[in-house]
């Protein structure tokens, strides 16, 4: 259990109030209690963003005066939320604040490959905290272990980001700390779900090196993003030189495996937009001319209308069935036994979920309508999708 150290986060009011860490102040005083625990004299952090994080972390080094080296990085140059901002310009400020008396520096433009052998070995603390979604933080850290003392720190966070954004792809973070042989850091933070913390860490061990290649067999799990050539090489390069050839052999191979992969799946996903667009634009063709009223004025059926009045087709009003409550519907709908239905000029779209098209079906057929429209799963999986939007 580490003990939590929360004094370092104060720092936070002493700089830019509009923008503060993206970790909660639980998972930050994990964090500097790790730190507060290990006493790192080189630390490593990848992933800044506008770097509320980085200063707690140099807050914290202060109050625990240490004579810690600091090195941050991030790819980005620009602050990925706003380009108008530098990336690191909250750490820049915490330094100002804490009179320049910590040893910092701050990488960005390029990838950790590019920086490690700058910063050098003998790292023992190193924070993960950059991409989330494959291969991302998994990369980062078979660059860095060559360059890690036994016993150091790895810290991870965002390790639940898949559950809390509903998000099925933002799992690296967890898949590095179920791959890697390591003694695993995990802590209760009561503010999350069965108290399984959105941070983790783990121990290098003498193991982690024998075992590395259950890491490097992970990036052949599906990746998110495919890299550039550039970093391709850089990667390929770093591993060739640290590792033995095996492993960049398994990178070589995670490589071509997820390019034709995500090359497959964005044609994949460009025909199915072109298949929705068809659906969509032939419904529309379909029901120009008539009366139109949509069944259902839930969510669902209120998007279709909004979908469908973009597009220029006026809608005559929702329909509900008759044991509906309509007291605090704001879009004042119909009864069904209220429409006087006329099947050569009306058309009812059934804008309801598809687990209730059924029940719908049926009402409509006791009522003798058989002008209607179901959407279909083409049309509703892009209702759907505009829903997300």
């Amino acid at each position: 259990m580490v003990t939590l150290f929360k004094e370092p986060i104060e720092i936070l009011d002493k700089i830019s109030s509009d923008r503060k860490s993206e970790m909660t102040e639980w998972q930050l005083s994990f964090l500097c209690g790790l730190i507060k625990e290990s006493r790192p004299q080189k630390l490593v952090e990848i992933g800044v963003a506008a770097g509320g994080t980085t200063a707690v972390i140099l807050n914290c080094i202060k109050l625990l005066e240490l004579d810690t080296q600091v090195n941050s990085i991030d790819i980005s140059e620009m602050l990925y939320s706003d380009q108008s901002l530098k990336t690191g310009y909250l750490a820049e400020q915490a330094v100002k604040v804490l009179d320049d008396i910590v040893n910092f520096k701050l990488y960005t433009g390029g990838i950790s490959a590019e920086f490690l052998e700058e910063i050098g070995k003998e790292i023992d603390f190193l924070i993960l905290d950059t991409m989330h979604v494959m291969p991302g933080e998994l990369l980062d850290f078979l660059a860095c272990l060559p360059f890690l003392k036994e016993g150091s720190i790895v810290v991870l966070h965002d390790i639940l980001l898949h559950h809390l954004t509903y998000s099925d792809d933002a799992y690296a973070t967890q898949l590095l700390l179920d791959t890697v042989v390591a003694e695993k850091i995990i802590d209760i933070d009561p503010s999350e779900k069965c108290g399984y913390p959105n941070i983790g860490a783990f121990k290098i061990t003498r193991d982690t090196k024998k075992y590395i290649a259950n890491v490097f067999n992970a990036l052949l799990v599906t990746w998110q993003y495919v890299l550039s050539e550039k970093q391709v090489k850089l990667y390929r390069n770093f591993y060739s030189k640290y590792y033995e050839k095996k492993y960049s052999e398994i990178f070589d191979t995670a490589v071509q495996f997820n390019q034709a992969t995500i090359e497959k799946k964005y044609q994949l996903l460009y025909q199915n937009k072109i298949s929705e667009f068809c659906s969509v634009y032939q419904m529309i063709q379909q029901i120009k001319g008539f009366n139109i009223y949509i069944y259902g004025c839930g969510s669902f059926g209120q998007e279709l209308k909004g979908i469908l009045e973009g597009c220029g087709i006026n809608i005559c009003g929702f329909i509900v069935s008759d044991v509906i409550e309509r007291e605090g519907i704001s879009y004042n709908p119909y009864y069904l036994s209220e429409i006087d239905f006329n099947e050569n000029e009306d058309v009812i779209l059934v804008g309801v979920d598809k687990a209730l098209e059924g029940e719908v079906q049926e009402l409509l057929s006791y009522r003798g309508i058989n002008h209607y429209i179901l959407l279909g799963d083409i049309v509703c999986n892009f209702l759907r999708r505009w829903r997300m939007n």
